[in-house]
């Protein structure tokens, strides 16, 4: 980001509940949305934003249950995480704006496009699941998840932290940080409701998801990481093969599932170029 960028914080009243929303930069505005996972929070956006040149004014929440927000009340499912989302744009009085996601998060723009086409006008899925697109798979880093949940530390961390990056001199810096959002409360709570929701709800859509998506879309991106060992590497392919005929797809060299941990200057580029007209 540019010296003169601007950042700050708020705390957004959310169904009772404070969502901590961080905001950097100055111009287009962008709506960046994190991964699901114990630990994770929206400061894993942070090298991405620096390495941006052009100017953007992000938007980074954290879900409800993650990072420094507050527990939700009650049950959590990723459709709510969805609508407390479109509630957030709803509150900034915000025209439809570009949607990156990653992992979990891919999941929940996709969803917020689908549910609430007003809040969207154009999509960066980076490393997205594919249960949202009807496919089935083994997926190393999901069981990792689920033995980081039972045993929640650090060598089960270690352990998920490995899957999902290909830059070892990160990992220490980022199992420390995930341990550390462990700590807070009800964040371990609200994996555990996740988990349970997801295991319910592991049935194919109704209804291709290409079909779902609203033509207005102005694009529609999806990035790949070279060394993705958090889910097979060709769910990539099967997954854009499922999106719209209008989707372009990326592989980056030298990153695994966390494309833009591991590379962020060549993400941030593919972002530019996707943020244009």
């Amino acid at each position: 980001m540019t010296a003169d960028s601007v950042s700050s914080t708020a705390y957004l009243s959310i169904d009772g509940a404070g969502m901590f929303v961080r905001y950097r930069g100055r111009g287009q505005p962008v709506l960046l949305l994190h991964g699901g996972g114990p630990g994770t929070s929206g400061d894993g956006w942070n090298d991405l934003i620096e390495a941006i040149q052009s100017p953007c004014r992000f938007i980074v929440p954290d879900y409800l249950g993650f990072g420094y927000s507050d527990p939700p009340n009650g049950e959590y499912t990723l459709d709510r995480i969805v609508d407390d989302i479109a509630r957030l744009m709803q509150n900034l009085g915000r025209e439809p704006i570009p949607v990156v996601g990653h992992s979990m998060g891919a999941a929940v723009a996709v969803k917020l496009a689908i549910r609430h086409p007003e809040c969207v006008d154009r999509l960066m899925l980076i490393a997205p699941g594919g249960g949202l697109y009807g496919l089935r798979y083994q997926s190393a880093g999901i069981q990792q998840m689920a033995r980081v949940l039972a045993q929640p530390c650090r060598s089960t961390v270690q352990d998920l932290v490995a899957l999902m990056g290909d830059r070892r001199e990160l990992y220490a810096r980022q199992v420390d940080a995930r341990l550390r959002i462990m700590g807070r409360s009800g964040v371990m709570e609200t994996q555990r409701m996740l988990q349970d929701a997801r295991s319910a709800s592991e049935t194919g859509p109704t209804q291709p998801i290409a079909a779902q998506l609203s033509p207005s879309l102005k694009k529609l991106h999806l990035l790949w990481g070279e060394c993705e060992r958090f889910n097979p590497f060709e769910l990539g392919e099967q997954i854009h093969a499922r999106l719209p005929a209008f989707a372009e797809f990326f592989v980056v060299p030298g990153a695994g599932h966390n494309v833009h941990y591991d590379e962020p200057g060549p993400c941030a580029r593919r972002l530019e170029r996707f943020l244009m007209d």
